[in-house]
């Protein structure tokens, strides 16, 4: 996971594409 992509955030590392992201924009934010 870590080789795949660089971890620059509060998370590991995670697709843009996850359901709660999108989710997250409306409402709550997972950060």
């Amino acid at each position: 996971p870590e080789d795949e992509a660089p971890v620059q955030g509060p998370l590991p590392y995670e697709p843009d594409d996850a359901p709660w992201k999108k989710s997250s924009e409306s409402g709550i934010r997972k950060l």
